[in-house]
């Protein structure tokens, strides 16, 4: 299965059109149970963390999680929905669930034969072009290459930072500011991880 982007969403966003974030997540559990049905596969088997359960801000006394559909809400939602309407045969869940991003960070730091084809940069699935990636794994500069790096750190020696980031990111001065907001230093809240 494959996914093509319309080439008229590269104009708009030429014109000054908003280049909005979509639940890439909720699309690919549809994708997934299609495939499941089509193909007889039972269990659709996600990685989803159980920080991705709460919320990010608050707007007019809303809690707003940008990763709904990656929460244990959609998850469950979703499965009910995949019984009522599509398979009773199909299972869709998450193995990483009852985890926060540290422990899944220690426990990845043990699987050397990883580090070079892991991926959680969002810079490495922006569109540069119509329908194409680029071509690295991480870029080093981003606010998610600064959060895993934190966490994969202190489970990581020297030379397998290097291997990983190709840098000692905490010597990136460009990213001052971004670890002084993981941290929640200068009155902005701290990310829960533990």
């Amino acid at each position: 299965m494959t996914r093509e982007l319309d080439p008229k969403l590269f104009e708009m966003n030429q014109q000054g059109y908003y280049n909005g974030h979509v639940p890439i997540s909720g699309i690919i559990a549809f994708v997934l149970t299609t495939a499941a049905y089509l193909y007889d596969y039972t269990y659709i088997i996600m990685s989803n963390e159980k920080s991705a359960n709460e919320g990010n801000t608050v707007m007019d006394g809303i809690e707003i999680n940008h990763q709904r559909s990656k929460s244990y809400q959609f998850e469950s939602d979703f499965s009910k929905y995949i019984k009522k309407y599509l398979s009773s045969d199909v299972e869709y869940f998450s193995l990483l669930r009852g985890m926060y991003e540290l422990k899944i960070a220690k426990l990845f730091s043990q699987y050397q034969q990883y580090f070079d084809i892991f991926s959680s940069c969002n810079n490495n699935f922006k569109i540069i072009e119509s329908n194409k990636t680029t071509a690295h794994r991480r870029c080093g500069i981003c606010p998610k290459c600064a959060f895993v790096y934190a966490t994969l750190r202190p489970f990581l020696s020297d030379e397998d930072t290097q291997r990983i980031f190709g840098q000692e990111l905490y010597e990136n001065s460009e990213l001052t500011t971004t670890y002084k907001e993981l941290l929640g230093i200068d009155g902005i809240k701290p990310f829960e991880c533990v």
